[in-house]
């Protein structure tokens, strides 16, 4: 590892100040997505903030990437300080994220409004993609709660890739993924 374990103490120290402009250090961030223009307007560190996957972030920390500060999914943080690639009671929850339901520009929006009438809509799309983040973990369980996991086994594109890009492309009819993620597509 380059750096020290995930979890020491977070401070922003100014180096030096000159004209009214504080000179710091890089601050260097691993967030999902949501977190950008939040943390940009509430510091005037010069910060460096890799935005990619859950499911890469967790394998750039787990193989040793360093970061002043991780913003991951609760599951992700529990599986690296088990792993002892971030300090044990320094996690704190942040925000919620929510999930959406995404079709192509211009296509008819399925019905989901009751359980029946998603689990009609799942039945009823040739294809059906998700991620390999923590947004598709909770999908793979909702399939299985609704009793369609089997017969959507063979729909299902299970991507690395931003979900909204293969229902773009078309590759895939529709898609579930956190609305943060869908959004800029």
């Amino acid at each position: 590892m380059e750096g020290p374990p995930l979890g020491g103490p977070l401070f922003f120290p100014f180096v030096a100040q000159t004209d009214d402009e504080a000179i710091m250090p890089a601050i260097k961030i691993f967030s999902g997505g949501a977190m950008r223009p939040l943390m940009t307007a509430a510091t005037g560190a010069t910060i460096e903030i890799e935005f990619r996957l859950t499911s890469v972030l967790k394998k750039a920390i787990g193989a040793g990437e360093w970061c002043d500060l991780a913003v991951l999914p609760r599951r992700e943080l529990d599986d690296l300080i088990e792993k002892g690639m971030i300090a044990s009671g320094s996690t704190v929850d942040l925000a919620r994220s929510a999930i959406g339901l995404a079709v192509r520009a211009g296509a008819p929006k399925p019905d989901i409004g009751s359980v029946n009438a998603l689990r009609g809509a799942l039945l009823q799309a040739r294809s059906f993609a998700y991620s390999d983040g923590p947004s598709g973990a909770y999908t793979a369980a909702l399939l299985e709660k609704l009793g369609i996991a089997e017969q959507m086994g063979p729909k299902i594109r299970l991507t690395s890739r931003p979900v909204a890009e293969l229902i773009a492309s078309g590759e895939a009819e529709i898609g579930v993924q956190q609305i943060v993620a869908l959004l800029p597509v």
